[in-house]
């Protein structure tokens, strides 16, 4: 294959394209593809990579509430199930507009999953049981997912750890199956059906207990919990091992099971729903203070119970620490309304856009 234009190696004679390209050492679309690394051939990528498209804009896909559908331009039309519709309908009646689409495909079966981001919603702002003015602190830990300051404790079934036997089973049945054929493919759609069950009824927990905490109180003081600090592995590398690690495996297992960030993460988004205040105070001596003198020790606190010793108060250690978070709670309200109660910045959410000058350099163009 010849070319008999300026090639773009400079070269203004015949020059073999194929040859040029393959001998040159910084082809121009390898420098293009890697334009701050050493020069590389592009790496083949599966179909099966990719299991997400996502749109930025509200544009070649619309949504129709009335057949309950999603319109996507090139691929075709989306059943919505009655859930999905209601809760599009609430958003789209509290003056929110669709801006963005997600079509994910679901490891568990042959089914895509579409999620819509909305913008401009109005909350729904309603009157909390307690009053506008009530604190509540909440305490989130491992043997009780939230205990709350008023006294309440609130536990979230061991969904994962109910699955895990099932999953165990299923795991050892694929082990023995060639991999890739149909009996091994079958085999992990039912294993990440379980994996998904579980999710879903966890979710599903946490959305109802995060509504009845918010329905109640007008404003709710959390833990400042750092959980992907406190779920790091504890393995360490080969010149420096790490110690207790199965202790720490059975620790991160629990963690997960526990699903605290799911809990806060409905708790904001319910919050901001119903125009409700949500504060994230620091978790240090929350368990060791007393609520009752402000004693702080690390003997006050003997497992489930807490023993002042100084005043002598006791109480559920969980109920204490809520109680402290509460006080928190109180000193940040004060703080904000001493400060002519500011509006507060809402975190902007992460475009998948990249910027401009991220783009790769194009290719230098061939002369005529």
């Amino acid at each position: 294959m010849a070319c008999a234009t300026t090639c773009w190696c400079g070269e203004s004679s015949r020059c073999e394209v194929l040859c040029a390209v393959s001998t040159s050492p910084t082809p121009p679309f390898t420098a293009a593809a890697r334009p701050e690394g050493p020069p590389g051939h592009p790496r083949f990528k599966s179909r099966r990579r990719f299991d997400t498209v996502c749109w930025d804009e509200a544009t070649s896909w619309a949504v129709d509430l009335n057949q309950g559908i999603v319109r996507i331009q090139g691929v075709g039309n989306l059943a919505l199930s009655k859930s999905a519709r209601r809760q599009l309908a609430r958003l789209a009646n509290r003056s929110g507009t669709a801006v963005t689409l997600t079509v994910t495909q679901r490891r568990s079966a042959k089914s895509w999953r579409a999620c819509v981001g909305f913008k401009a919603v109005v909350a729904a702002k309603t009157n909390p049981v307690e009053g506008h003015d009530a604190v509540v602190g909440a305490d989130g830990g491992l043997t009780v997912t939230a205990a709350l300051s008023d006294g309440q404790l609130l536990t979230m079934p061991a969904f994962l750890g109910e699955a895990r036997d099932l999953i165990a089973d299923l795991q050892r049945q694929r082990a023995t199956k060639k991999k890739g054929s149909v009996t091994w493919t079958a085999l992990n759609r039912r294993i990440a059906e379980v994996y998904r069950q579980a999710r879903c009824r966890s979710d599903n927990w946490a959305r109802r207990s995060a509504g009845d905490i918010v329905a109640a109180y007008g404003v709710i003081s959390l833990e400042d919990l750092k959980l992907t600090n406190m779920m790091a592995s504890a393995s360490g590398t080969v010149e420096h091992p790490g110690t207790n690690v199965a202790a720490k495996q059975a620790l991160n297992r629990k963690l997960a099971e526990a699903a605290l960030g799911r809990l806060r993460h409905w708790i904001c988004v319910k919050a901001e729903e119903a125009g409700r205040r949500v504060w994230a105070v620091p978790a240090k001596n929350t368990s060791r203070r007393c609520a009752a003198c402000g004693h702080t020790a690390p003997t006050n606190r003997d497992r489930p119970r807490f023993a002042c010793g100084d005043c002598g108060h006791t109480n559920h250690a969980d109920i204490n620490a809520a109680e402290n978070i509460a006080v928190l709670g109180h000193h940040c309200e004060t703080a904000w309304d001493q400060a002519g109660r500011p509006a507060m910045p809402r975190p902007k959410p992460r475009l998948r856009r990249r910027k401009a000058d991220n783009q790769p350099a194009l290719a230098p163009t061939l002369a005529a």
